[in-house]
């Protein structure tokens, strides 16, 4: 089975973040591995490389920044079995 890209837009205080947490929780829970990735300027959550929404729930995230090339991520994540 190949690999999805979700893409989820919307005003703020609209749930998006933890729209991703639920997904990701459901993919694990069925055997399914993900990744989740955080931009290094984003510390809303009091430190990089966490995502967290408003009702308390969070998960560690790959930090990347403008320099990364995520398709390598991607690919190594594949390449390891990560994902």
């Amino acid at each position: 089975m190949g690999a999805k890209l979700f893409f989820y837009y919307s005003a703020m205080n609209a749930g998006k973040s933890t729209t991703l947490l639920q997904a990701d929780f459901n993919y694990r829970e069925q055997g399914m591995k993900t990744m989740l990735f955080t931009p290094s300027l984003d510390d809303r959550a009091g430190r990089s490389g966490v995502i967290q929404s408003r009702i308390g729930i969070q998960a560690n995230a790959t930090v990347f920044d403008k320099e990364d090339d995520l398709f390598l991520e991607i690919r190594r994540g594949h390449m390891e079995g990560n994902v």
